[in-house]
């Protein structure tokens, strides 16, 4: 795969401004080098029976090959919505490869502005280990944290300085944000692009639950990697926005296979993410409950947390790796996360071949990846 050509616009002076110029993500050229969304077919998926094309161009011609089909049609329900999570599954390993040496300018970029702004800087991941899942999600973003032990004073000073230099890019969307809690992170987009870039200064996360959680919850991978690229497309997955991040939706995943075990047992897939969208947008009680997986997992009221404000519409997380955060509070969004899920469920619950990447569950926003001709 060719690499797309790298900016050399990065300066090597401090007095002048650094530019970032990664390949839009809505390019042409880009999309030409990712795979076509799979095409889903009707008929028997474990026998490979092709009958019929499902397509929004589909004519009668195509829709009436005989009587007998005509009158029996062929059968939908749970077997297609695991053979259409697979399918999903295969697209998005592709789309990632095609995305990925986007990722790696952006961070050679960043390393590079970091260089001119604090010399002797280098860049890390934030997250140790690093999250394989992550890496293999579509459109996720890129976790750092700057490294230099040699300046002293607070890091969230140079956090700031950095965002003035940051903020000067044309590449970059105008949205710039500084969070404070848990620590000090500069967040900010690319522009045309829901690629969400995270610095913070010599702070590293444990990562551990990510790495346990893959292995022991083997329905983990297909429920996170669709729900993550449902967010996208719906505009949901900006922290910065009240929407929900990796964390916390990997944390909501988890939650929900520990409590409804009996739907999610492999291979049924698809249960198990139709069941993901019933739960949190038409039972989960986000004014009562806060949810924990640790260990086996426990949803336990507010109250034990010293909460106050137990009518609060908000979704309460204990991190896995600090009980006393939670990893829930930056979504003030919720309550619209909320609602496309339950929207979700409803549409699930009667699906047809092809419905998991149609527009009635993915909308049709500017980051949609456009279906084979």
């Amino acid at each position: 795969m060719e690499m797309p050509a790298e900016s050399n616009d990065i300066p090597n002076d401090d007095n002048s401004t650094a530019a970032v110029t990664p390949t839009s993500y809505d390019s042409p050229e880009l999309a030409a080098r990712l795979p076509d969304e799979p095409r889903i077919k009707s008929g028997d998926p474990s026998s490979g029976e092709l009958l019929m094309q499902y397509s929004r161009d589909t004519s009668m011609e195509d829709v009436l090959l005989g009587i007998a089909e005509f009158l029996e049609p062929p059968p939908m329900g749970d077997p297609y919505f695991d053979a259409d999570v697979l399918g999903f599954l295969d697209w998005v390993n592709g789309a990632c490869k095609a995305y990925d040496p986007i990722r790696d300018v952006v961070r050679r970029q960043i390393g590079r502005i970091v260089q001119v702004e604090f010399p002797g800087s280098t860049v890390a991941p934030m997250l140790l280990p690093v999250d394989e899942l992550y890496k293999q999600a579509l459109f996720t973003g890129l976790d750092l944290t700057i490294v230099n032990s040699g300046l002293q004073g607070e890091g969230l000073q140079y956090l700031k300085a950095l965002r003035e230099r940051v903020n000067r890019l044309p590449s970059v969307s105008s949205s710039i944000s500084l969070v404070l809690l848990p620590f000090p992170k500069l967040i900010f987009k690319l522009r045309d692009g829901p690629l969400l870039v995270t610095l913070s200064w010599n702070v590293f996360q444990p990562n551990m639950f990510a790495t346990e959680a893959i292995i022991r919850y083997p329905l983990l991978k297909p429920v996170m990697l669709y729900v993550w690229y449902f967010l996208v497309r719906h505009g949901f997955h900006d922290v910065t926005q009240g929407g929900v991040d990796w964390q916390l939706l990997q944390v909501m995943v988890v939650s929900h296979i520990q409590m409804n075990r009996d739907v999610c047992q492999a291979p049924s897939q698809g249960r198990c993410l139709r069941a993901f969208f019933t739960y949190y947008g038409k039972r989960f009680d986000y004014n009562r409950d806060c949810i924990s997986v640790t260990g086996d997992g426990r949803v336990f009221p507010k109250t034990d947390r010293g909460a106050t404000a137990l009518h609060e519409f908000r979704l309460c997380a204990e991190s896995p790796d600090d009980p006393n955060v939670d990893v829930g509070r930056q979504a003030y969004n919720i309550a619209a996360v909320v609602d496309k899920f339950r929207q979700a469920s409803d549409m699930l619950y009667d699906y047809y071949p092809g419905l998991l990447l149609s527009e009635d569950m993915l909308g049709a926003g500017k980051h949609a990846l456009a279906p084979p001709a």
